[in-house]
């Protein structure tokens, strides 16, 4: 006879609905990924109709004849919609932070599956310069917080001040 308290049983029922759980997460993740891929595909159709850029804004543009000084600050929650541009991925994620190119879904999969299953993410590191934020590290975990619905993410941040911008010569 059957003994339903034999602990085998119950490590076979766990383990069943764990890979369960895992497939119904992965094809969440999935999904989500080809979700933010249609839209950054409509986004650039867009953005090329319009003659907007569409990526996302180049720190070192910005940096670049200027005058700054740096401090760091400690982690606190930012707001996604004022996360607007990046240190050195201009061409991987759109001005939304939709992946631009298929080589990125391993990894954003990998991301998403952990936001899915609830596994804690470090935080992003952003660079603040005035009211805008740029990405060190952690953009597609900005991609996959945003494509969830979340509205801010925690984030280590370093502040810029401009001291004295100067003029192009």
């Amino acid at each position: 006879m059957f003994d339903p308290n034999f602990i085998g049983h119950e490590f076979c029922v766990i383990n069943r609905d764990i890979k369960r759980d895992h497939t119904s997460h992965l094809n969440l993740a999935i999904n989500k990924f080809n979700q933010v891929r249609q839209k950054s595909v409509f986004e650039k159709i867009k953005s090329h109709l319009l003659k907007q850029p569409i990526g996302l804004i180049e720190l070192e543009s910005i940096l670049k004849n200027g005058i700054f000084t740096q401090h760091h600050s400690s982690i606190q929650p930012v707001l996604i919609k004022d996360i607007c541009g990046t240190l050195n991925r201009q061409n991987d994620f759109d001005r939304f932070f939709n992946p631009l190119d298929d080589r990125f879904k391993d990894r954003w999969v990998s991301v998403a599956l952990s936001k899915c299953k609830k596994i804690p993410l470090p935080p992003v590191e952003l660079i603040k310069v005035n009211d805008c934020f740029y990405v060190k590290d952690g953009h597609h975990r900005i991609s996959v917080a945003r494509a969830f619905g979340e509205i801010a993410i925690d984030a280590e941040i370093t502040v810029i001040n401009l001291v004295y911008p100067l003029l192009n010569q």
